[in-house]
């Protein structure tokens, strides 16, 4: 039990060395710790964004790769296109409110319904919703209509 409290003892000398002895130290220390725990915050939504995307990178839907090759379009974008969609629409969805001119400028940018299929199946599911259930909550019903239509027009056989 000595040698408990001995320890104990000597852990608060210590302590009281570093932060009492020296202000500086204890102010650099506690500036450091606010720092990094601000940048773990700041950016905890794009680690989490980005580990769900590679978690679901591994998980393609195979049903939609299979409708994809169906249609006999081939995705005209990039991977690495569909995957800044992907992030584009979950970021302009998620919280509060919706950035419906980042939803609708992201949707623009898909030219067959093979795009659509990949878009999908990259996107995957992000805190429990998939896109198309991200878009049915988020948009109104008219700028669901809107973006169906706008779809519609450029060939793209889906709706939400």
């Amino acid at each position: 039990m000595g040698k408990v409290i001995k320890s104990a003892d000597k852990g608060i000398r210590s302590f009281e060395k570093i932060f009492i002895d020296d202000p500086r130290r204890a102010w650099s220390i506690g500036i450091f710790l606010v720092v990094i725990i601000v940048l773990l915050v700041v950016f905890w939504t794009r680690i989490k964004s980005l580990f769900q995307s590679l978690v679901n990178k591994g998980g393609m839907n195979a049903d939609l790769d299979d409708h994809i090759t169906q249609t006999g379009e081939t995705p005209t974008l990039s991977n690495v296109q569909f995957n800044l969609l992907a992030n584009k629409l979950y970021n302009a969805m998620k919280g509060v409110g919706t950035d419906e001119d980042t939803v609708f400028a992201c949707f623009n940018q898909l030219r067959n319904t093979a795009d659509m299929l990949k878009l999908i199946a990259v996107y995957g599911t992000k805190d429990g919703e998939t896109l198309d259930q991200w878009v049915r909550g988020d948009l109104s019903s008219w700028e669901i209509n809107r973006l169906n239509t706008n779809l519609a027009n450029k060939g793209i056989a889906y709706a939400f």
